[in-house]
């Protein structure tokens, strides 16, 4: 599973090289998505994941709500931490 952070902050999901905007395809199929961000997906439980993951993999199948990985600019996985990072 490989999630990422989208131009405008929203929740993506990287299938091969198709990035699927979770939160457009969720609308798109009418389910309910935990999360529409990164943390928040994060903050929920590994169902919420597997869900999130079934559905990239869904709409990356029928080409809805994805596009080329090269056409993508991702942000940082996390924009805004919760706290300070310290890397020693």
């Amino acid at each position: 599973m490989k999630f990422l952070t989208l131009e405008n902050g929203q929740l993506g999901a990287q299938v091969g090289d198709t990035v699927v905007d979770l939160p457009k395809a969720a609308a798109t199929f009418n389910v309910a998505l935990a999360a529409d961000t990164l943390l928040g997906l994060v903050e929920a439980d590994e169902p919420a994941s597997l869900a999130a993951w079934t559905l990239a993999e869904e709409a990356a199948a029928k080409n809805i709500a994805s596009r080329a990985y090269a056409d993508v600019t991702p942000l940082a996985p996390i924009p805004v931490p919760m706290r300070n990072i310290l890397c020693l």
